[in-house]
């Protein structure tokens, strides 16, 4: 088949090398951006005296704001719903998705990287925190209902 064939000129058809691969992670000291997007400064361009991100990466991929409300919903939605059982898959995919969203600053990376198929094709880890939102999002929902709010 000539696409397959061609697939390998691309750049998802081969191996990434481990720095190139580790791109774009999502910077450990950045989880301070769930409460406060702008710990480390503004993107050129904002409303601001003081518009510069000094912080790793891309402001729009190392920040994970969410808000002290929503987490702290979250946290009643996963703690406090009656048949708690069926909140373990969530509070597995946030705590899993963060992990992997950290990237390089892990050692699951490293042997992910190594050992797991096609793991050496991806990089840009920190886009992984969109799906976390979303189950955070879940979570503090059911919250939401857990206070009747």
């Amino acid at each position: 088949m000539p696409s397959l064939d061609r697939s390998k000129e691309f750049l998802r058809g081969r191996k990434l090398e481990p720095g190139f691969a580790a791109a774009y992670s999502f910077p450990r000291e950045n989880l301070i951006t769930t409460v406060t997007p702008d710990a480390f400064g503004r993107p050129n361009g904002s409303r601001t005296e003081t518009p510069d991100y000094w912080g790793r990466g891309f402001y729009w991929e190392a920040s994970a704001f969410v808000g002290v409300g929503v987490l702290v919903l979250a946290i009643v939605g996963a703690t406090s719903v009656p048949g708690r059982r069926a909140n373990w898959p969530a509070i597995i995919a946030v705590l899993l998705g963060v992990i992997l969203s950290l990237g390089y600053d892990t050692p699951l990376w490293e042997l992910l990287y190594s050992y797991f198929p096609g793991w050496r094709q991806f990089r840009g880890m920190s886009k992984l925190l969109f799906y976390v939102s979303i189950v955070v999002a879940l979570l503090s929902a059911r919250g939401v209902d857990r206070l009747q709010l």
